[in-house]
């Protein structure tokens, strides 16, 4: 007989877990068991139009196993692979995607049964059964819950896990933006340095014209001390820059996942195409694309499966399982025949009195849900403030590249060259010729800040938006 009573017990608890066994469903077997680290694939079932943000290395790029990659940071290194590097290794990624795993896997506990329930009561005084005194008895019990209770933990808990999985997308993208922000400036450093420098040899070679001018007597004594100490300026500038770059380096060092001091490769020259970008398709792509965004809207899913929650609990739980008794009298029952042991069913079901408590539990939810509603809506117009203002910087950046690097810059290096000629003549005054020099070496430097300056502002504004910017999407009037 207890051979059958555990068929029977299993039998129970395996047919009542089975209603809710988180594989039956396939949303949530890819959620919580797959082994795939892509989490843009995972986050949507439609994956509707979700795309990389981090220029050649998927979302699911970031892990544990990349360590290797340190070694690809080399003087041949390009920003494609410090970007690849910082999503492999940088802390902030790492945490992220820690969260997310541990986000799904509260999938599965929240969609699972309760464990059953093994009892055992010894009777103090024998009970009398119709036949034969029983003094053991051994139970197995499963509670049961309202039907669809398990299906809404589930809801929620998956909700729940996107709305990680779209944190650790903002963590990716945040630091791809930092990464290339910080490379912008580490660049533009370097060509600062390299106009400085530049500046610094022709003001050396200007010093050995007035010289050889001061010697013919064509020149005063004060003309040569003002090129020097034009020069010691420059050079001072230099210096400076040099300061500068090494506390840029340790930035973008950081904004990869590296302590300071670690070797950088050579930035080379910033891009110099235009960019030209739709503003109203990029507003237009902020509610589709971006994580913020995308979070909040599975936080106000995950807040609406917590109502239908806490609706259930206004429903009873079900108990159910099975007792078997033992027979203690088996001495009567072989002179008297009786003595089989007791096997019963057991059945029973909660009453849910404390309706304050549920209503509580569901008006809480309400209230979560309005909140992340009004967070999201007040995230959107943050974002699309903010965008506002990268794109005017942006066309800003792009109106000083003309100005500066196609008009004033090619102009200066006339000035200065036609100066130069007229200063040996004796046509131009010495004043003339540094007000030329020190015009053309500004208008230099401020055409690099300006395409350091675009290339910041895009990145700024593929960080608002949570992708990459396309130009062929944005120029041809189709939706990002």
């Amino acid at each position: 007989m207890m051979k059958w009573l555990w068929i029977a017990a299993g039998a129970a608890v395996a047919t009542a877990a089975g209603c809710a066994s988180p594989l039956d469903d396939s949303r949530y077997a890819d959620g919580a068991g797959a082994t795939t680290r892509d989490v843009a694939a995972w986050l949507r079932d439609d994956d509707g139009g979700l795309r990389d943000t981090t220029a050649g290395s998927g979302p699911g790029a970031s892990g544990q196993g990349d360590a290797a990659q340190d070694d690809r940071i080399d003087a041949s290194s390009t920003l494609d692979d410090l970007i690849a590097f910082a999503l492999a290794e940088h802390p902030q990624v790492m945490a992220a995607e820690a969260g997310w795993e541990a986000a799904r896997q509260r999938i599965v506990p929240a969609r699972t049964l309760d464990d059953p329930e093994l009892s055992y009561r010894l009777a103090i005084e024998q009970i009398e059964t119709a036949q034969s005194p029983v003094s053991h008895v051994i139970g197995v019990s499963q509670r049961l819950p309202w039907f669809g209770t398990l299906d809404a933990a589930g809801d929620v808990a998956a909700s729940e896990a996107r709305a990680a999985g779209q944190r650790y997308l903002a963590a990716q993208v945040e630091v791809v933006a930092a990464v290339r922000d910080a490379w912008a400036e580490y660049a533009y450093l370097h060509e600062a340095q390299a106009v400085t420098r530049e500046h610094g040899e022709l003001l050396e070679q200007l010093e050995s014209v007035v010289e050889s001018l001061v010697r013919t007597d064509q020149a005063g004594q004060r003309d040569l001390i003002r090129v020097q100490s034009e020069r010691d300026r420059v050079k001072n500038d230099r210096q400076e820059l040099a300061d500068v770059r090494r506390a840029a380096a340790s930035r973008l060092n950081a904004a990869i996942g590296r302590g300071r001091g670690e070797p950088l490769p050579e930035p080379g020259e910033l891009p110099d195409e235009p960019v030209d970008i739709d503003e109203d398709l990029l507003v237009a792509a902020l509610a589709e694309i971006n994580p913020d965004l995308q979070e909040l809207d599975h936080t106000m899913r995950a807040r609406r499966h917590a109502m239908r929650r806490a609706e259930k609990a206004f429903y009873p739980d079900f108990m159910v399982g099975v007792e078997y008794g033992v027979n203690t009298g088996r001495r009567m029952a072989r002179m008297g025949g009786g003595g089989e042991d007791m096997l019963a069913a057991r059945v029973g079901v909660s009453l849910p009195i404390w309706r304050d408590r549920y209503e509580a539990e569901r008006r809480e939810a309400l209230a979560q849900w309005g909140e992340a509603s009004q967070r999201q809506r007040d995230r959107r117009h943050t974002l699309e403030a903010d965008l506002a203002m990268a794109a005017a910087g942006l066309r800003d950046a792009q109106r000083r590249i003309d100005l500066y690097g196609r008009t004033l810059t090619v102009r200066a290096e006339q000035v200065l060259e036609s100066t130069q000629t007229a200063y040996q003549t004796g046509e131009a005054s010495f004043t003339d010729l540094i007000e030329a020099q020190r015009e053309l070496l500004a208008f230099m430097l401020a055409w690099r800040r300006a395409q350091a300056d675009r290339f910041q502002r895009l990145a700024e504004i593929e960080a608002i938006v949570g992708r990459t910017i396309d130009q062929n999407d944005l120029t041809d009037g189709e939706r990002p």
